[in-house]
């Protein structure tokens, strides 16, 4: 068993967007509350069993503060079907967002500058990224910046060598119409200007001296952590990032973090403590909400409890491959899960994977037959986020990913419509195809199509050298959108052809 608690998936732990709350096809649903004495351990299908295992004891990582036994406390229910049983205990124990995030963000991509790049990026880097865009006819919400443009992790200041006229190249990007976000987290490493005596107050600290717990990350090895549990450990760093915004015209970040898997592996102290350490995560997220409050153009990778939060919450690093050791196949099953659990405002990781060989500065790029299936399988989500450059390939990749983006254009007013809904509804914008059957056994083991709304089906191809796939439909007449003609269900369509600059989706008619 383990503490079901926000952590790294690409280590085999509980992902960074968790919920205690669970259902079944047969109607039964599970939620165990955030209580202070219910520090909860899961196992799922461990003995092969096919049984989920719910146990509560204090144990690492929780922390027994009042020193108290341990209870597990539940409620179970059930009703008549799979969407019966989840509307009403989603409706009852999850709580709706209280807005959405910036129309703009949802209407076109966003473009980062990591996968395409990682570290290696500069003023020039950033500037060409841009007219490329511009020039091969994309559309931009935002471009971000991502890691390395500081001169050290926890000091939010460009790096002068690499950047060395800020104001010049904000003023060129936001001449051409870009929105410009930049990477954060929540990392101090000890040779950061910011790491000094006047400063510690701020971090996790070791439990018994006036020094702060030092722990390691992906970008350092001897880093304090910010105390987001300490009101003015938050201020001071949101106004960092005020000062940004304020001094260059930066719109808004990407918050990198805030997994639990990330405190120190030792004691630490906090400024309030917490017995369940996704308090972490949970105020992470409020954190970045409260960075940008207006626009809301910012993204996390985190979610606990924040489901109220009107923020795009991001997948984790996806590897460039087609299977399911974390590529292309769990996009989809990664999209449905966080709606479900109360978060339908998903950011898709990056079209294509990350790039990464083995290194996280890896430039594995993807094969073009890879690239532009993830395009189409991520283009009626919520949002879309491109990093890999389609005119890396040809110019048939160009031509496939720009009509691409304009068919999602079509449907943009859908999108925003859908994410005003989830305020009062909290259903997700993405939907799994029992949705619309929720007694329909096939229906009930689809995990490669999705629902936007009700009505409109996506069936993309996401196995490799394949130019058709088997369709599914519901009940219903089905308008197939690529060959103009009508579908019935409940059905399968065997051999549905998809040619590679093709996405199969169907509408619902009257």
């Amino acid at each position: 068993m383990s503490a079901y608690v926000s952590g790294d998936s690409y280590v085999g732990q509980y992902g960074g967007v968790i919920e205690r709350y669970w259902f079944s096809s047969n109607g039964v649903g599970i939620f165990v509350p955030k209580d202070i004495h219910v520090p909860l351990f899961v196992s799922i299908n461990q003995t092969g069993d096919n049984q989920i295992c719910l146990s509560a004891k204090f144990a690492k990582p929780y922390i027994n503060i009042e020193h108290q036994k341990p209870k597990l406390t539940y409620t179970i229910c059930y009703a008549e079907n799979v969407l019966a049983i989840h509307q009403y205990m989603s409706g009852k124990f999850i709580r709706k967002p209280e807005g959405i995030p910036d129309e703009r963000m949802i209407k076109y991509p966003v473009w980062s500058t990591w996968a395409q790049f990682k570290k290696d990026i500069n003023q020039s880097t950033v500037l060409k990224y841009a007219d490329d865009i511009i020039k091969h006819g994309f559309n931009h919400s935002q471009i971000e910046i991502d890691d390395d443009w500081t001169s050290r992790y926890g000091d939010y200041e460009f790096n002068k060598f690499k950047f060395p006229d800020v104001d010049q190249m904000m003023q060129n990007l936001i001449k051409k119409g870009f929105r410009v976000t930049l990477w954060v987290h929540p990392w101090v490493n000890s040779d950061a200007q910011s790491f000094q005596q006047n400063t510690f107050q701020y971090f996790l600290m070791e439990p018994r001296l006036n020094f702060p717990a030092l722990n390691k990350w992906w970008d350092g090895i001897s880093s304090a952590l910010l105390d987001v549990t300490n009101p003015d450990s938050v201020t001071w760093f949101v106004n960092k990032l005020k000062n940004l915004q304020q001094k260059f015209g930066i719109s808004s970040f990407k918050f990198d973090g805030g997994e639990t898997n990330w405190l120190p592996k030792g004691p630490y102290r906090l400024k309030v403590p917490h017995m369940n350490p996704e308090t972490y995560t949970e105020l992470w997220s409020e954190l970045a909400y409260k960075a940008d409050s207006m626009t809301k153009h910012q993204e996390v990778r985190v979610g606990a409890h924040s489901q109220h939060l009107p923020i795009f919450v991001r997948m984790m690093d996806k590897e460039s491959n087609w299977g399911w050791s974390n590529g292309l196949r769990t996009v989809i099953t990664d999209a449905l899960t966080f709606g479900l659990i109360g978060y339908p405002f998903v950011l898709p990781d990056m079209i294509g994977g990350n790039a990464y060989n083995g290194s996280l500065t890896g430039k594995a790029y993807p094969p073009k037959e890879l690239f532009i299936r993830w395009l189409q399988a991520s283009l009626f989500m919520p949002s879309i986020q491109f990093s890999i450059v389609p005119w890396q390939y040809d110019q048939e990749t160009i031509e496939i990913c720009r009509n691409m983006t304009q068919l999602r254009d079509r449907y943009t007013n859908l999108f925003i419509r859908l994410a005003k809904e989830a305020v009062d509804t909290g259903y997700p914008i993405v939907r799994p195809i029992w949705w619309v059957a929720p007694t329909d056994e096939v229906a009930l083991t689809i995990d490669d199509e999705f629902l936007v709304g009700d009505k409109l089906l996506v069936s993309p191809v996401i196995e490799g050298n394949q130019r058709s796939r088997d369709v599914y439909l519901p009940s219903g007449r089905w308008h197939d959108e690529l060959n103009d003609i009508i579908l019935s269900g409940p059905s399968w369509y065997r051999n549905f052809k998809a040619e590679l600059h093709q996405l199969p989706f169907f509408t619902k008619t009257n």
